[in-house]
C-alpha cells in the first residue's frame, strides 16, 4: 500500500483602496493576488509525498524542537522528511479558533544544532528566525524537485514561544517528501 498525496499551500491578499475627495471623481484600486503551488504524489518539481500537521501550544517562553527526520504524519505513521517543500506557522489569536491566546509571537528556527530549513539550499539565512506576531502567519515554499533539503546535519526546526507570561497556540505544517 502506497500514500497518495494531493496537496497545496497558497498566498492570497487582496483590496480595495479608495480616496474620496468632495467635487471631484472617486480614485481607487481593486485587486487580488494569488500564488498557489499544487503538489501531486511524487519527489520531483511540484511533487510531495508526506504532510506533518500540528495544533499545538507553547507554554510561556517554551522552546520545542521538531526533528524532521522522525515526526508522525496526518495518517499516524512515522516519516522522515528528506525535502521540505512549504511550511506554514501560524501564531493562534482568541478568535483563529478556541487554542487561540493574546501571547505576543512565537518564533520559527534558530536551531542551536543541526538547523533546518536555514543557509543556501533552505527558506531563509543561516541562523535567521521568522517571527511570528499573535494572529500573523509566515509561509515559504520551494516547489522545485530539491526542496529545502532534510539531512542528519540539517534536521531541527525550533519553535520559542516569545511571551514569557502567556501560553501561545499555533498551527504548524509542512509539506515535503519522506523518500
Amino acid at each position: 500500500m502506497s500514500n497518495q498525496l494531493q496537496a497545496f499551500s497558497q498566498f492570497q491578499m487582496g483590496w480595495q483602496y479608495q480616496n474620496t475627495q468632495a467635487g471631484f471623481s472617486d480614485t481607487g484600486n481593486q485587486s487580488q493576488i494569488t500564488k498557489k503551488i499544487e503538489y501531486t504524489t511524487g519527489t520531483g518539481a511540484d511533487q510531495a509525498d508526506a504532510v506533518f500537521a500540528e495544533l499545538g501550544t507553547l507554554a510561556p517562553s517554551e522552546i520545542t524542537t521538531f526533528d524532521l527526520t522522525s515526526v508522525t504524519d496526518l495518517l499516524n505513521q512515522s516519516i522522515s522528511f528528506t525535502k521540505v517543500k512549504s511550511v506554514m506557522l501560524w501564531c493562534l489569536k482568541p478568535s483563529d479558533n478556541d487554542l487561540g491566546t493574546t501571547a505576543s509571537s512565537i518564533q520559527l528556527g534558530g536551531a542551536a544544532a543541526n538547523p533546518a530549513l536555514e543557509g543556501a539550499t533552505g527558506f531563509w539565512s543561516a541562523g535567521a528566525t521568522q517571527r511570528v506576531w499573535n494572529g500573523g502567519f509566515t509561509s515559504a515554499g520551494r516547489p522545485d524537485a530539491a526542496g529545502a533539503p532534510i539531512s542528519g546535519s540539517a534536521k531541527n526546526l525550533k519553535l520559542v514561544n516569545n511571551d514569557s507570561v502567556l501560553p501561545a497556540a499555533y498551527y504548524l505544517v509542512i509539506i515535503g517528501s519522506n523518500t
